[in-house]
């Protein structure tokens, strides 16, 4: 079974709240061959322009993470673009002067 999606729960959200744990989990394994696929075009489009540099993806904690294991947790990049947005603020307000935003 080649094709089968395993995500382990204890890896994905090691939490003993079980509701939240399988939710995520369940979530992580839906999302992750579309998050592969989509990754692995975006890597091959990068080589093809002659980009050599290592794909980091953001978090929706506002961290950095590799490409790889944003395809193996895909859970955890859902939902990163209001995280982005507010530390993209944040450096427009530092560059216009604005020290405390």
């Amino acid at each position: 079974m080649p094709q089968l999606q395993v995500s382990l729960s204890s890896e994905i959200l090691p939490e003993r709240r079980e509701y939240e744990r399988t939710a995520t989990t369940v979530v992580n394994a839906y999302v992750r061959p579309v998050m592969r696929r989509y990754l692995d075009s975006l890597g091959a489009g990068l080589r093809a322009r002659g980009i050599d540099a290592p794909l980091l993806m953001m978090q929706s904690s506002g961290g950095l993470t590799p490409g790889e294991d944003a395809a193996l947790r895909p859970v955890y990049v859902l939902e990163s673009g209001p995280a982005a947005g507010v530390l993209a603020a944040k450096w427009i307000a530092r560059r216009s002067g604005y020290r405390d935003a």
